[in-house]
């Protein structure tokens, strides 16, 4: 599923446009990685467990 990112619309700034839910993740990871906040360790592993999540919650049956 692509993913439109329309966080700064109201800056007028182009959306960003991900492939998946997964690549806009390793985009977040990598710019905090980029700006001092995280170890490449702690995005891999965070984004190793949102992986596995998504897949958890995916295969959820849904309460009507």
């Amino acid at each position: 599923v692509s993913v439109v990112d329309h966080s700064y619309d109201f800056r007028n700034w182009t959306p960003r446009t991900y492939s998946s839910l997964f690549a806009a993740g390793e985009q977040a990871g990598i710019s905090r990685l980029y700006g001092g906040i995280h170890y490449l360790p702690s995005i891999q592993i965070g984004l190793e467990l949102g992986h596995k999540l998504g897949g958890k919650i995916g295969r959820m049956k849904l309460i009507d």
